[in-house]
């Protein structure tokens, strides 16, 4: 798998603001369609300071375990490539990327078609802003799979190059990641191609079971390129 542990304790060493720790009102997951009440030690609990690292894991949680979930209610392809009929990726876009689905059901009558999972929980806090270098980032609340980007300060070329290699380095082509601990790939399933904002580009990321080690990453790498800015969602 793409990254390290030391990558993490990087990110909170080079992080200004603060030193990267969070203490904001922290909200409980919000359950959907209904919400309820958090008891007095989950107050207690998502309101104590928390790092990046952490607050990315809590945003990730929730659709992985789905993700998880679903993979092992029956036989299904878990997070498979859409691949060329000689085994190549296909890939596809500006940025000429691979991608994956979900699940693909592997017996009964929909035997082939691809199953789209979304996050039954979604985390809620205030926006959380902090510096890496010369850029600033501002995290708000995301799904973990469906992650909308603006990269200010980089050209469309240089943002490009750098989200395109990031990207393949934690989409594991061959395929040969261990299972994490949830039973997945520890994957990236899918990045759209950069939109024009004012003052910007953004891109749309399936950061699909990729651990938060893998954003952590992406930060640094647009940082290293000079971006002045990530803001996320």
């Amino acid at each position: 798998m793409a990254g390290s542990g030391q990558r993490s304790v990087a990110f909170h060493g080079r992080c200004t603001a603060a030193h990267c720790t969070i203490a904001p009102a922290f909200q409980p997951p919000i359950t959907l369609p209904s919400k309820t009440e958090p008891s007095t030690a989950l107050a207690k609990e998502v309101i104590r300071p928390m790092t990046v690292s952490e607050l990315l894991a809590a945003i990730r949680k929730p659709y992985v375990e789905t993700l998880a979930r679903i993979a092992a209610e029956g036989a299904a392809h878990v997070e498979p490539a859409y691949r060329n009929s000689d085994g190549s990726l296909a890939v596809e876009g500006a940025m000429a990327t691979p991608c994956r689905v979900d699940v693909i059901a592997a017996e009964g009558a929909s035997t082939g078609e691809p199953v789209q999972v979304d996050s039954e929980t979604e985390l809620g806090f205030e926006p959380v802003r902090f510096a890496i270098e010369q850029m600033a980032v501002v995290i708000s609340p995301f799904g973990w799979d469906w992650l909308p980007l603006e990269v200010r300060g980089l050209s469309l070329e240089q943002a490009s190059e750098v989200i395109r290699v990031w990207f393949f380095e934690w989409f594991d082509g061959e395929d040969e990641n261990s299972p994490t601990e949830e039973g997945l790939q520890g994957v990236l399933h899918f990045v759209s191609d950069p939109e024009a904002t004012e003052e910007g580009y953004r891109v749309k990321i399936d950061l699909g079971s990729a651990p938060e080690e893998a954003l952590e990453a992406l930060l640094f790498a647009l940082a290293d390129a000079g971006a002045s800015g990530a803001f996320l969602a």
